[in-house]
């Protein structure tokens, strides 16, 4: 059985990571940092910000994406066809709830996710009455500081590893 330390360590391994191969993806490289656990003050730069809500047995929480413009200007073309700012972000931060949700399910965990959204900048602000403990990822790329927040609890016993359910690989064809 997990402890609550060590369920918060392999969350954030699995949301670094989820984050990391994301980004990767769009030919962008993202540095983790040391995750923080207060609201911190974004940068000066313009911001993009969408978040997606998630819940399991023994987890619920929401998700944030915060992406300065000047990291979504260097995402080629052939990717964006075209698609807002905001769009773009909603886009990104259910990929990146889908790359967790696919590495929760190695844990047993089954998330139901919800619809993405577009948030704030300063929701986080807003945001410090509402239930569940806030935790902050950030990743520095050379456009500016990516930014990825949780808020909600992780029971420690959602997270005990099984590696038996079927997952699938990024690319693979699912016939429905």
């Amino acid at each position: 059985m997990a402890s609550s330390l060590d369920s918060r360590v392999i969350f954030d391994a699995i949301l670094q990571s989820a984050a990391v191969g994301l980004f990767h993806s769009l030919n962008i490289a993202l540095a983790p940092m040391p995750r923080a656990t207060d609201y911190l003050e974004p940068g000066k730069d313009e911001r993009v910000v969408a978040s997606i809500s998630y819940d399991a047995p023994m987890i619920r929480g929401e998700l944030q994406l915060s992406i300065p413009t000047g990291v979504l200007g260097v995402i080629s073309r052939d990717v964006t066809r075209g698609a807002m700012p905001e769009d773009m972000v909603k886009d990104l931060v259910n990929q990146l709830l889908g790359r967790i949700k696919v590495r929760l399910a190695q844990f047993g965990t089954v998330l139901r996710v919800g619809l993405p959204v577009r948030g704030s900048p300063d929701a986080l602000a807003r945001e410090n009455t509402s239930s569940g403990e806030l935790t902050l990822y950030s990743f520095r790329t050379l456009r500016g500081v990516v930014t990825i927040s949780t808020r909600g609890a992780i029971d420690p016993t959602a997270l005990s590893y099984s590696g038996s359910a079927c997952v699938f690989d990024e690319g693979d064809v699912i016939i429905f």
